[in-house]
């Protein structure tokens, strides 16, 4: 099995004095992305080793794409309003 690493830049925040959490949110959805990366290349691995088609893997692999934006969809076209308004900890 190949191992894949992300190329690309690493931004280093300073953290600020109270960061409130923020810093570990931004790196547990880089963790998602990244396992939903890994996924992906699992696939194409398994998908030539089998020796699919190029257009079968193509199709396959659209298919996986849409499946994770309809999944997210609702998150990523929330507004923060929108999300802190069903996250209101004074009734939690």
């Amino acid at each position: 099995m190949a191992v894949y690493e992300t190329i690309g830049s690493v931004v280093v925040e300073e953290a600020p004095v109270q960061d409130n959490g923020r810093i570990e949110a931004i790196l547990d959805l880089r963790v998602i992305g990244e396992q939903l990366r890994h996924i992906t290349y699992g696939m194409h691995e398994l998908m030539e080793e089998n020796q699919w088609e190029g257009y079968r893997q193509q199709e396959v692999t659209r298919a996986w794409i849409e499946e994770v934006r309809e999944a997210v969809a609702p998150l990523v076209n929330s507004r923060p309003e929108e999300i802190l308004e069903r996250h209101r900890p004074w009734e939690l």
